[in-house]
């Protein structure tokens, strides 16, 4: 009878310090304040991955079906009489015809993942990345959660960000990569201020992409100078990341983005430009 009533009297000391520990658990993530876990945030994510395919596909499907090129590019496609002008120079090579629409088609590519992470950053989940040893002082922010690891191949396989306590602030021993991520409050003027930026952004890109195609195809210094621009714009994100530099530059998936359009804008407008 002893024994039973020991094990008893075990069994139930058991079940009080799992619950105690249960307990204390979500009494630990109440203190944190953390909305969602990293991987929800990522999975919330994958609604810009979604955008942007759908947004491709769109494009892909009016371009095939549609003369789009010239309402997109007025300045340097035109169709008269049936015939294909480039800048007022009929084009007859089929060759050379399919090789500025792939490349007319690359830049409105490009600009739609610009102007959609713009869009995402701007009005859905604000998200910043940064490296370093210095507590993040905005995890204490209401509507911020950050999350923490160490720098390792294997972070990338397992996931393994830990949310950082937004009431034990120290800094850390080794260099992290932090991640804050936030809800964007919504706003219609917020929302019709962006939309507008990113109209211009658009715009931007187009009006450019059409004066240096010509600048540099009425000169052979200018286009050699963009070539020369693309190699150190390729050359530059080897060396910042080696440096640890890149975080300070690439503090965002906007960022990234916006970063990685600069070479591809730069080898188009001298790509384009040797068909002159």
């Amino acid at each position: 009878l002893r024994r039973r009533g020991g094990g008893r009297i075990s069994i139930v000391s058991h079940r009080k310090n799992a619950e105690g520990s249960a307990t204390l658990g979500r009494a630990m993530v109440a203190d944190l304040g953390i909305q969602f876990s990293f991987i929800e945030y990522q999975a919330l994510s994958l609604c810009l991955a979604g955008g942007i395919c759908l947004g491709l596909a769109a494009i892909e499907l009016a371009m095939r079906r549609f003369q789009v090129l010239p309402v997109i590019f007025p300045g340097m496609f035109s169709v008269q009489e049936r015939r294909f002008l480039f800048f007022d120079f009929e084009i007859r090579d089929g060759v050379v015809a399919e090789n500025l629409r792939w490349r007319s088609k690359l830049l409105i590519r490009v600009t739609l993942c610009v102007v959609m992470s713009y869009l995402w950053q701007r009005c859905v989940l604000e998200t910043t990345q940064r490296v370093g040893k210095e507590y993040p002082s905005e995890a204490c922010l209401p509507d911020v959660d950050c999350f923490a690891s160490e720098i390792h191949v294997s972070t990338l396989l397992t996931r393994a960000l830990k949310p950082i306590d937004c009431h034990g602030r120290r800094v850390f021993a080794r260099d992290h990569v932090i991640s804050c991520v936030r809800f964007v409050q919504p706003s219609s003027t917020d929302w019709l201020m962006h939309i507008a930026i990113a109209h211009s952004l658009t715009q931007l890109n187009i009006k450019c992409f059409e004066f240096f195609v010509q600048l540099a195809g009425n000169s052979g210094r200018i286009r050699a100078a963009f070539g020369l621009c693309f190699v150190l714009a390729v050359a530059m994100l080897p060396v910042l990341f080696v440096t640890g530099l890149f975080s300070y530059f690439v503090s965002s998936w906007l960022s990234f983005v916006m970063a990685s359009s600069v070479p591809v804008f730069l080898w188009n407008v001298w790509g384009t430009s040797k068909i002159f």
